[in-house]
C-alpha cells in the first residue's frame, strides 16, 4: 500500500472512530452559535430572530444523544450507585454486581 493511501486509510479510520465526539462537538457549536444569535438579535435589534431557540433545542438534542453515545463507548456513563447503597439484604448482594461492571474507575 503506497503511503497516500495509508494515510487516508488512518485519517479516514480516525473520522469513523470519532464520529460520535464530532458530530456532539458541532452540535455543541451550534447550540452556542445560534443561542448567542438569539440573545443578540433580542436585546441589539428590534426583530429577535425566532428560529434560535427551536435550533438550539435541536442541537442540544444532538449534543445529549451523541454524546451519551461517546460516553457509552468509553465506558464514561454513571453508575447508579446511590440507590443501591441505600437497599438491603439479597437484592444488593444480587444486582450490585451487575450494575456496577460498566463503572470507570
Amino acid at each position: 500500500m503506497s503511503k497516500g493511501r495509508a494515510l487516508h486509510f488512518r485519517s479516514l479510520r480516525w473520522w469513523t472512530d470519532h464520529f460520535e465526539e464530532v458530530v456532539a462537538s458541532l452540535a455543541l457549536v451550534v447550540v452556542v452559535l445560534a443561542t448567542s444569535w438569539g440573545v443578540i438579535t433580542r436585546y441589539i435589534t428590534a426583530q429577535p430572530a425566532a428560529w434560535a431557540a427551536e435550533v438550539s433545542t435541536v442541537g442540544f438534542a444532538w449534543v445529549v444523544f451523541f454524546g451519551s453515545v461517546a460516553c457509552i463507548k468509553y465506558r464514561l456513563h454513571p453508575a447508579v450507585d446511590a440507590p443501591l447503597s441505600r437497599l438491603r439484604g439479597n437484592l444488593t448482594r444480587d444486582h450490585a454486581p451487575a450494575c456496577r461492571q460498566h463503572h470507570h474507575d
